[in-house]
């Protein structure tokens, strides 16, 4: 295993510099197995598919000088700071089974536990401990290369997270709590030495990471990657467009929460035709939507026609375990 240790703490280089290592080959090896531990200052990470606005607090965002960068894998909005320990897992995937989430949290889970935390897998792409959710967790897909990247609550202001995260009443009363702080915790309460650190923690995990892999190889940053790094973060993560993103005037508006995830589905319909389609939402995707939203535009506004569509993708790869027939009550 190749293990990285971003040298950034600025959220536009870090989602940078994981796109680079998931897209390139490093060491000249197109199967490497790669860990990355990172941290982000102050900023709000948001989902593939969602839409920004409807995340976060504006207000306190500017107050507090909260940068806000959408990354390339689904799921729902997730606060980072020095108090939070990231790590990004990539390697190849033949096979469903290398996909599955169980993969890569079960290491995690138990790396925790030996540290006395009563770390459990809640949902498909959480981690809590006594009912806390201290990990959220997603993943993306390029060819047989699957990238999964995670959140580690180690020692975070989690009063600002609230204050930053604007999260809808439904998917609280869903989860069974009143707020987002009341949602989440901090692994630092639940150590046996709460005087560990977040960076002794960076060392525990990736001391424990090379035991279970047999042994890791420190890849050394180099100037030539920090460059492209750099430039990829200037080009699409600082991008208003990419964090924020521009949106037609829309007809039809229909936004549904199930047991997996929130949908939204936004159509601009003119002579029974869709000429434009967006679909938002905190869904677990390993493929952008726009593939499906690109399959629909021009075609007849029509069920038949919509569920043909449907049935001819693959649909747990763009909603994870969401169904065709929860789809279509986004559609009509």
């Amino acid at each position: 295993m190749l293990y990285v240790e971003s040298p950034f703490t600025d959220p536009y280089k870090n989602l940078a510099l994981e796109e680079y290592l998931f897209y390139q080959n490093l060491a000249g090896d197109p199967d490497a197995d790669i860990l990355m531990l990172w941290q982000n200052e102050n900023s709000i990470i948001i989902g593939k598919h969602q839409n920004t606005l409807e995340e976060i607090n504006e207000e306190a965002v500017e107050k507090h000088g909260t940068k806000v960068v959408r990354r390339n894998t689904g799921g729902g909005a997730v606060f980072h700071d020095l108090g939070n320990l990231n790590f990004s897992f990539i390697t190849t995937a033949n096979e469903e089974v290398d996909i599955s989430y169980e993969r890569f949290l079960n290491p995690v889970i138990h790396a925790l536990q030996a540290l006395g935390i009563p770390a459990v897998k809640s949902g498909r792409n959480d981690i809590t401990a006594d009912g806390k959710k201290i990990s959220g967790n997603a993943q993306a897909q390029h060819r047989n290369r699957i990238l999964h990247h995670g959140t580690l609550l180690f020692d975070a202001d989690l009063a600002m997270a609230g204050e930053l995260l604007k999260v809808s009443q439904d998917k609280l009363s869903s989860k069974g709590v009143k707020s987002v702080r009341s949602r989440i915790g901090n692994i630092r309460d639940y150590l046996n030495d709460p005087r560990m650190s977040v960076l002794e923690f960076r060392d525990y995990l990736r001391t424990y990471f090379e035991k279970e892999a047999g042994g890791i190889t420190r890849v050394t940053i180099t100037p030539e990657i920090i460059a492209a790094a750099e430039e990829l973060a200037l080009h699409k993560y600082v991008s208003r467009d990419w964090n924020y993103g521009r949106s037609p005037m829309f007809n039809h508006r229909k936004e549904k929460r199930f047991t997996n995830g929130k949908v939204t589905v936004e159509m601009l319909i003119k002579k029974g035709r869709i000429t434009e389609c967006k679909i938002s939402g905190d869904f677990l995707a390993l493929c952008p939507a726009s593939d499906l939203e690109d399959q629909l535009r021009g075609l007849e506004y029509r069920r038949e026609a919509v569920e043909g569509i449907l049935d001819h993708t693959p649909l747990v790869k763009y909603f994870g375990n969401i169904t065709k027939e929860e789809l279509m009550e986004c559609f009509y």
